[in-house]
């Protein structure tokens, strides 16, 4: 997925990021924490920062609704928002993991569809 998906899929809930981003691209982590206005942290340290926003903006769990993403969820609370752009399955790992920890989630249909309606709009 190229900077634009990413920072279109990460812009629908830009107004509640405050803190931290995490990438595993050094370059594209400081690209798009400078798009939102906000820390690039360096992919080691990812277990060790606070997750108010959990973005999953890679191809994890495209037509694969076990696989796993490479981070830790034990950090997440009933108020970590949690997004997964994978569209197919609607119900990935990440969305069912992050709703039996009660946290409120956007699964990528509904960002696609979000997406889309704002497009029309233009």
């Amino acid at each position: 997925m190229d900077i634009y998906t990413t920072t279109i899929a990460v812009s629908i809930l830009v107004y509640i990021v405050i803190g931290n981003y995490a990438g595993r691209s050094v370059r594209k982590t400081e690209e798009l924490a400078d798009n939102i206005k906000c820390k690039s942290v360096d992919w080691v340290f990812r277990h060790q920062i606070k997750t108010d926003v959990l973005v999953n903006a890679t191809p994890v769990g495209k037509n694969d609704s076990g696989q796993r993403l490479p981070v830790s969820l034990e950090q997440l609370t009933k108020t970590t928002i949690v997004a997964d752009v994978v569209y197919n399955p609607p119900d990935t790992w990440l969305m069912r993991t992050a709703a039996n920890r009660e946290c409120p989630t956007i699964d990528g249909l509904t960002l696609l569809i979000e997406q889309a309606a704002l497009g029309d709009r233009s």
